[in-house]
């Protein structure tokens, strides 16, 4: 994955390559209001952008809440879309609950498994930016053996 980010960033906040070629672009939205639900125009301006970038998934965070109805209707059309040069387009859309289900799921996965000597070791084998880690898979992989 290579990190991205920031205004004007083109609407990519990361992406995924799948060899040399561009699989996945993750777009990030933080609110500082996360009672409201994300609007179906983010979910408008990535599908654009996976076109644009010719790239067939996408993978739409937001802080917020929820999803609007309209915007997971689009995000759902966007999804059933087949473009003949990328193939069936994909676009996931991760909410606030999504994210926190996510954490839950990986504390319960991994704590089992993980010493305190575990938990300092993750900073020599994490690579850190703008505040995010990449973790070797490989490490992961070792506490879900």
């Amino acid at each position: 994955m290579k990190q991205l980010g920031g205004t004007k960033d083109g609407g990519i906040d990361g992406y995924i390559l799948k060899g040399d070629k561009l699989s996945t672009i993750i777009q990030v939205k933080w609110r500082q209001d996360i009672d409201r639900a994300e609007a179906v125009s983010v979910v408008r301006e990535v599908g654009g952008t996976l076109l644009s970038r010719g790239a067939p998934n996408g993978i739409l965070v937001s802080n917020r809440k929820r999803f609007s109805r309209p915007a997971i209707a689009e995000a759902a059309a966007i999804s059933n879309r087949h473009e003949t040069e990328l193939g069936k387009l994909s676009l996931s859309l991760i909410d606030y609950q999504n994210i926190l289900d996510m954490l839950e799921f990986s504390n319960r996965k991994l704590s089992n498994r993980m010493t305190t000597e575990d938990l300092w070791d993750i900073h020599s084998k994490a690579c850190v930016f703008d505040g995010a880690a990449k973790i070797s898979e490989d490490f992961v992989k070792a506490f879900l053996d």
